[in-house]
């Protein structure tokens, strides 16, 4: 309902000029609340990216470590395995054939060993 200014009285005039600056400062109001919730959303965001780039770097520094133990102790088994087989050739009298060539084969019944020295 619109008054002409001139009929309304003092109690109207007070309300609807506290009304009228109540929604402008609720709108305002309203604006600083969303600038402040998209301030700490990219804060956040900054933080997860440092967190995610520290991730991937104890991610990356954890996997090559993993390599690492992996190529240990795959040459740990290998070596133990040619223990294995000149230990093997020994019992059985072909230590002849396992210093003279660089690569062996020994047939343990089921069980082939293919390797080189």
């Amino acid at each position: 309902m619109r008054f002409n200014k001139r009929r309304r009285s003092k109690f109207q005039r007070v309300f609807y000029f506290v009304a009228e600056n109540e929604i402008k400062s609720m709108f305002l109001f309203s604006l600083m609340l969303l600038f402040v919730y998209m301030y700490v959303k990219i804060q956040n965001a900054n933080e997860y990216k440092i967190l995610d780039t520290k991730y991937l770097e104890i991610n990356n520094d954890r996997r090559d470590k993993l390599a690492e133990l992996k190529n240990l102790r795959s040459e740990y088994a290998r070596s133990k395995k040619y223990e294995v087989l000149e230990e093997f050739g020994r019992k059985n009298g072909l230590t002849e054939y396992i210093e003279e060539s660089n690569s062996f084969t020994i047939n343990d019944d089921q069980n082939i060993f293919v390797g080189e020295k």
